[in-house]
């Protein structure tokens, strides 16, 4: 098994990020959230009704399910990689090379990225980047909690 180069982890987390905002801004902009967004900007929350916030929680809603499609659905069908992973010619495997399943991805994404970066306010993402360096392994918070290696296609 040779373990991905940092660089390429690095580029491919950004391609995935960039390529996430993107869709994400597509679905605030067809929702019409940004209207809600405003009101809140603007600090009219008053101006708020229920039909409104239903809206904001159904839009979120629909990003909570993107997310999960484009970072444990397409993997598992792509076998190990998300598009930026694809782009850079790596892929997440288990520790005995096999092929990931639903649920090592999801603790992966959600625990090991997702929920460490937001309640360490993002000093995770750091720590893993640091532990990516140093580590004969190349291996990040995520890939430890979730017992995964990122290797070369």
């Amino acid at each position: 098994m040779k373990y991905a180069a940092v660089k390429y982890r690095i580029f491919g987390t950004i391609a995935d990020f960039i390529i996430n905002i993107f869709v994400i801004i597509i679905i605030l902009i067809l929702t019409s959230t940004a209207d809600i967004i405003e009101i809140f900007i603007r600090n009219q929350a008053a101006s708020i009704s229920i039909a409104l916030l239903i809206r904001l929680l159904a839009t979120g809603l629909v990003i909570e399910m993107y997310l999960i499609i484009a970072s444990v659905i397409y993997p598992i069908l792509t076998k190990g990689s998300t598009i930026g992973q694809q782009l850079f010619k790596i892929k997440m495997v288990n520790e005995n090379g096999s092929n990931c399943t639903f649920l090592t991805l999801f603790i992966r994404q959600t625990l090991g990225n997702t929920l460490s970066s937001l309640l360490s306010f993002g000093v995770s993402a750091l720590i893993s980047l640091f532990l990516m360096i140093y580590r004969d392994d190349n291996r990040s918070i995520a890939d430890v909690l979730a017992k995964t290696y990122v290797i070369d296609r």
